[in-house]
């Protein structure tokens, strides 16, 4: 009587194992064109030129993750608009489920325009929250070209290039969706968000360097300029709500990322007021921020910073620590906090996030709403408290 039931069994699982291999065939791949990701930039002739990063799969393609992007673009007054017309001339269906990645043009990010273009419904397109958000300096189809590299498109590893920076060097700032939608609905911080530029004249392999020493027009600063992207990421772009309205350098984006809490770790350069130079890893160990609204705003931003001196030509730095040494780093990262928390005031860029903790002052969203943070935010009163630890001087003296 058992026989019949383990022969049932055995067929059960069979059928299943079938109907699982039509869902497993790579022919089903090449239905779908892999949206990676997204640019966005002002159009000519329609109100944005759309293109799309995409990572073909099929059985006739050898795809790897370096290799197999394809860029398209079209224009069209709504994502939409651009990606029907791009339906037009594709053998495949665009899937959106991938992507992790937004990049708008300055004139876009300036003029507000993500706001109406994030008004759609990313449900439809089942675009994820997590996918990154960032600014590019030139035009978006020439910035997502130039990471080719000697004829790659390396444009599927960039989520993880960007997360690797931030904790690594922290010259970039991470922004997702979910994060954005909360900045500009709930007013209670700014972004900043990664800023991309590009460089045309790297030469990205040796045929365009020999085209381009031996050709008409012959580039001549080729020499040390070849191999790698014509494009790259530092630096950040500061937002009020929606709008851009400042750009930060590698540098003031690592002072911003202390003085917001979010910094890792990550090479800093110091310049002393003798004009001597010093390069330091630091990391970021302790942040908090209390506030006291008894009269205004008053913030006090408490950090401690462990620092191992990677460069000290004078080699005095870490022999008088207690002595000078400790005072001068200490007093260097207080000045610097400070320009750059006045600079996002300035802008009335609330990118070190102080509302949310002000926010946390108010017993009912509505209060919180009449109090209008972004208003009173530019006169707030913002004070750093730093502590600088010298972690290990022992590296410090055996590397000079």
């Amino acid at each position: 009587m058992k026989r019949p039931h383990k022969l049932l069994v055995i067929v059960l699982a069979a059928l299943m194992l079938l109907h699982l291999s039509g869902c497993l065939n790579p022919v089903s791949l090449d239905k779908y064109g892999y949206v990676m990701t997204v640019g966005v930039d002002e159009g000519k002739d329609k109100k944005y030129e759309i293109v799309l990063v995409l990572q073909r799969e099929s059985s006739g393609e050898s795809v790897t993750d370096e290799g197999g992007a394809i860029i398209l673009s079209d224009e069209g007054d709504t994502i939409f608009e651009a990606v029907n017309t791009l339906y037009q001339r594709l053998s495949y269906e665009l899937n959106f489920s991938r992507t992790h990645l937004f990049v708008f043009g300055k004139g876009i990010a300036k003029s507000g325009g993500m706001e109406e273009f994030f008004s759609i419904s990313l449900d439809k397109l089942r675009i994820r929250q997590s996918a990154m958000v960032m600014v590019c300096d030139c035009g978006v189809k020439d910035f997502l070209g130039g990471r080719g590299s000697n004829n790659e498109a390396n444009l599927t590893k960039v989520q993880e290039n960007l997360l690797t920076d931030e904790k690594t060097v922290g010259q970039i700032v991470i922004t997702n969706l979910a994060k954005l939608f909360e900045a500009c609905d709930g007013g209670r911080f700014d972004v900043a968000m990664t800023y991309g530029y590009i460089n045309d004249k790297i030469l990205t392999d040796a045929k365009q360097k020999d085209n381009a020493v031996s050709g008409d027009n012959p580039i001549a600063d080729a020499k040390g300029k070849v191999g790698g992207m014509q494009s790259y990421m530092k630096g950040a772009a500061l937002f009020d709500g929606w709008k851009m309205v400042d750009t930060l350098s590698a540098h003031d984006t690592q002072i911003l990322n202390i003085a917001s809490g979010r910094f890792k770790s990550g090479s800093i350069s110091l310049k002393a007021d003798t004009g001597e130079q010093y390069a330091l890893l630091a990391q970021l160990d302790d942040y908090s921020v209390s506030i006291d609204m008894d009269d205004g705003v008053n913030a006090t931003i408490s950090l401690t910073i462990s620092i191992t001196i990677e460069q000290d030509l004078t080699k005095e730095l870490g022999s008088q620590w207690e002595k000078k040494g400790k005072k001068m780093v200490t007093d260097y990262f207080t000045d610097e906090l400070m320009r750059i928390a006045k600079r996002c005031q300035k802008y009335k860029s609330d990118a070190l996030g102080l509302g949310r903790a002000v926010s946390r002052k108010f017993k009912t969203v509505r209060e919180w709403e009449d109090f209008d943070w972004k208003q009173v935010y530019p006169d707030a009163d913002i004070e750093f408290e730093v502590d600088v630890i010298l972690s290990d001087y022992y590296i410090a003296i055996t590397r000079q």
